[in-house]
């Protein structure tokens, strides 16, 4: 039993400071010897109480974190042998740091769901990107807490992800795609565009496309790997699964022959000539194996294709034009392709392979009602 600076008797485990601070001290549920410090005696007292009472009600809690200690954990153990790129690792520990760090310093047992709330919101005022990764990691990290028996529930789980403005998917019109090949200045972005459309690839299979997926012979492409969204540490892309993680063969029509056939010469003729030479200290590895480079002669980025095509629309645009697809994205292409092999008589599990879906019930959302078939069957009309 302690004492106080006048001597007086202060119960089990408490003592006093030189400096007038009491000083609680118990042995928790997990051998380790706590602290607490006041400087009332009285609330100290409750303090000890409480804290004693708390430890007792996490007896099938095995480990003490606290919320920091947990994330540096989870995100060492758990996150980085998920086999993610190198930037998403950064923007979900930046986005931590920048939201959560502050007041990580708790007991994880005591973080709140109303505390989670706070934080999210804090984020989605600076942006909703922001907000939902602080969302989703927060309840990827307790989820693992909560399996490893160190919290007794995941209090993010209730939190809603924020809804977000999803942009109408539409085919483009046989109009659209005359303009917007019309607005290329360069044949090799035009190439790519229209091979888009006459293959339905995902922008990073067109961008990752490399010469030993490419039968001429036999008019087809074998899809087996596609482009990394970023580059790894040493600043090189490389080819990574296929978002289904299965390979697949896409019949080539005779333009996307034409097509892949005058590019696969062009980049054979490059390779000889050494024409990027002067760049190929900065080149990715993977780029001598690429149909589609930029002018440099390297891997072609999703960014990169991106502001290609929005400078190609705009110029369009700008000349008074009016696109009957009101969003045009590389994603678009993908849409056109699955719409008009409907039309043209396919069967939905026929679209459904040849676009790498694992379900027809996948493929039904890429099949839009064009306005060129549209207005060929109201003709139909005078037949009822």
């Amino acid at each position: 039993m302690g004492k106080g600076l006048n001597g007086t008797e202060l119960g089990a485990g408490i003592s006093q400071r030189k400096d007038g601070i009491y000083c609680a001290r118990y042995v928790n549920r997990l051998g380790k010897r706590k602290y607490i410090y006041d400087s009332n005696l009285r609330r100290i007292k409750q303090l000890l109480k409480q804290a004693i009472k708390e430890d007792k009600e996490k007896a099938s809690l095995e480990y003490d974190y606290t919320l920091n200690q947990w994330f540096d954990f989870w995100f060492e153990n758990y996150k980085k042998k998920e086999g993610m790129s190198r930037r998403y690792l950064e923007n979900i520990s930046h986005n931590y740091d920048l939201y959560v760090r502050d007041v990580g310093d708790i007991d994880i047992t005591k973080f709140k769901n109303i505390d989670a709330l706070r934080i999210v919101k804090k984020a989605l005022k600076v942006s909703k990107t922001a907000g939902e990764t602080v969302r989703h990691t927060l309840t990827q990290m307790m989820e693992k807490a909560f399996l490893n028996d160190i919290v007794r529930k995941n209090v993010c789980k209730s939190i809603d992800a924020q809804p977000r403005n999803k942009t109408i998917k539409q085919p483009l019109s046989k109009r659209d795609e005359k303009m917007l090949l019309k607005g290329c200045t360069n044949q090799l972005h035009k190439d790519m565009i229209e091979f888009n459309i006459n293959t339905g690839l995902r922008i990073s299979e067109l961008l990752g496309l490399s010469f030993d997926e490419v039968d001429l012979d036999k008019k087809f492409i074998y899809i087996k790997h596609q482009i990394s969204d970023y580059p790894d540490d040493n600043g090189n892309y490389f080819f990574r699964e296929t978002k289904t993680k299965n390979a697949r063969y896409v019949p080539l029509n005779e333009r996307a022959l034409i097509i892949l056939r005058r590019n696969i010469k062009l980049r054979q003729k490059q390779l000889e000539e050494g024409t990027h030479k002067r760049y190929y200290k900065q080149h990715s590895d993977i780029s001598k194996e690429l149909i589609f480079v930029n002018t440099r002669g390297d891997c072609f980025t999703r960014a990169g294709f991106h502001s290609v095509l929005a400078y190609i629309k705009d110029r369009a645009i700008e000349d008074g034009y009016r696109y009957d697809c009101k969003n045009i994205s590389p994603h678009t292409f993908r849409h056109t392709f699955a719409t008009r092999c409907m039309e043209a008589g396919m069967t939905p599990n026929t679209v459904s392979t040849l676009l790498g879906h694992t379900s027809v019930r996948m493929t039904l959302h890429y099949v839009h009602n064009s306005i060129d078939q549209f207005n060929d069957d109201i003709v139909l009309i005078e037949s009822i």
